[in-house]
């Protein structure tokens, strides 16, 4: 007779070792990357009496995680970055982005794609509007 030890340790070993072939043909994709820009406006404020020239540096280091495989792929992304201002030094700050992204293939002729997107700003940049959102 098999005690319910021996059982459970024999499920999880069949379960383990049906996965296995599933796991070998996911793909793993890693994607860094480095962004810096510079934006020039003449008219910072949007205003017809205060017109305000305004250097905006962003440096944006991030990655991206994708699972592949043959009916589904995942995306999942982060991109932290930072804006330095050129006359306005309280502005200065960070910005976070994250995503989900997804596509699910059940035939050969359909796709199911869903995505979620979050925006956190950490400073409440005078002359623009607040970025922070989900979609």
């Amino acid at each position: 007779m098999i005690n319910k030890s021996k059982l459970i340790l024999l499920c999880c070993a069949m379960i383990l070792l049906n996965t296995i072939p599933l796991q070998a043909r996911m793909v793993t994709q890693l994607t860094p990357t480095l962004t810096i820009t510079e934006e020039y406006t003449n008219n910072y404020y949007k205003a017809d009496i205060n017109q305000k020239e305004q250097f905006i540096t962003t440096c944006k280091l991030g990655f991206s995680l994708g699972l592949l495989e043959k009916k589904y792929e995942l995306y999942l992304n982060y991109n932290p970055l930072y804006k330095d201002y050129d006359t306005l030094d309280d502005n200065d700050g960070f910005d976070h982005i994250f995503s989900l992204d997804g596509n699910f293939l059940p035939t050969k002729h359909s796709s199911i794609s869903y995505g979620l997107h979050h925006e956190i700003t950490e400073v409440d940049r005078e002359g623009e509007s607040r970025n922070s959102n989900a979609l």
